[in-house]
């Protein structure tokens, strides 16, 4: 059987990549010169299980009121547009009952699971290097209320087979070692200066990245060693000097 898959995204490639794999004589069409440029070039990357709630829920028709006047809401809706809008509208409003949006984040589970899963076994398949990284997400509250909430959310997930973990600040010290630098140096953005720096591209085995610069690291330790990018002498913010002193 022949089969034509229409658009060389993520989804269009995969899906290509199984048909032909069971037998199918697949074509790919894709407008663009290159695969994945378009929706799939700018996704965050990520299969995250634990960030599976589904967007219709109690609280959204708020957050969309909300998203009328205020910048900072996870739901937007722009008021020119709202006219166009009206029948997708509705049938967002009809999913935000506590059914069903237990029901659709249960869907959305069980999706990203797969979806992780086979992205797994096809990564190793393959021999694909994409620098994945299997650490999880990190979710931090800006106060006691927001965190109790949290914790009483996730149990939805956590019913359903998705491991979650409750931390303190040394358990987040431990996971991220970039907070385990704020700990020990203390909290605060830090002033750097970077004079024709280099850039580390990878640390290895060992190694705990202590800073980042536009996602790049600038402050490594490993064991009584550190190494920087930058000069934390051409600045007054003595931290780094402290943690250097520690290590004598």
């Amino acid at each position: 059987m022949k089969i034509v898959v229409v658009g060389g995204g993520i989804v269009g490639v995969t899906t290509a990549y199984y048909l032909a794999a069971d037998g199918y004589a697949v074509t790919l069409l894709e407008r663009e010169q290159e695969l994945a440029t378009l929706a799939s070039a700018g996704n965050a990357g990520l299969i995250a299980p634990g960030h599976s709630f589904a967007w219709a829920s109690p609280s959204a028709p708020m957050e969309l009121l909300r998203s009328l006047t205020v910048d900072d809401t996870a739901l937007r809706v722009n008021p020119l547009k709202v006219p166009a809008m009206f029948g997708w509208g509705l049938r967002f409003l009809r999913e935000c009952s506590d059914e069903r949006a237990v029901k659709n984040t249960l869907v959305k589970l069980r999706l990203a699971q797969y979806s992780q899963t086979r992205l797994d076994e096809l990564s190793a398949a393959e021999q694909i290097d994409y620098c994945d990284v299997h650490r999880g997400c990190l979710y931090i509250y800006r106060d006691r209320a927001r965190f109790e909430a949290g914790v009483k959310k996730m149990k939805l997930l956590q019913d359903h087979g998705q491991k979650q973990s409750v931390l303190d600040a040394d358990g987040v010290a431990q996971i991220e070692p970039v907070n385990e630098f704020v700990q020990r140096a203390g909290p605060g953005n830090m002033e750097a200066v970077f004079i024709r720096a280099p850039i580390i591209r990878r640390t290895g085995p060992g190694s705990k990245v202590l800073a980042r610069y536009q996602g790049n690291p600038v402050l490594v330790e490993q064991d009584r060693h550190l190494v920087a990018t930058f000069h934390p002498e051409l600045t007054p913010d003595s931290r780094v000097h402290a943690l250097f002193l520690e290590k004598l």
